[in-house]
């Protein structure tokens, strides 16, 4: 969220487990972020999480993200639709090792997220 207010772009945070962490309205669409922090090796990312948070993004008309933060580097983000490439059971998991296939965030910002749709 800071990230986003010292560029310029307006972001909210949103108490509470009902939503996003992130509300923000980039090139004029409204964009959630879901955030995750970890000093280990993976973040896990429950489906149901997901899924209800893709539920009020689809009523917001909103594009969700999740952003995700290892120690020592950069934001990186993945839409919501490219999450099944990193598919478990009953979670999503994302390791340090899968950074290099995820964009930064500064570079979404760059590009004003119309390359990493769906």
């Amino acid at each position: 969220m800071e990230k986003l207010n010292r560029l310029g772009l307006g972001a909210l945070r949103v108490a509470g487990s009902a939503g996003p962490d992130v509300v923000s309205s980039i090139g004029g669409r409204i964009v959630f972020f879901e955030c995750k922090f970890t000093t280990k090796e993976k973040v896990y990312v429950p489906k149901s999480e997901v899924e209800r948070e893709l539920k009020v993004a689809e009523k917001m008309k909103a594009t969700l993200y999740l952003a995700v933060k290892f120690n020592r580097e950069p934001w990186h983000i993945i839409e919501a639709g490219r999450l099944p490439e990193f598919s478990t059971e009953k979670s999503y998991v994302i390791g340090r090792a899968d950074l290099a296939r995820l964009p930064k965030l500064t570079t979404i910002l760059d590009k004003n997220l119309k390359d990493y749709d769906k």
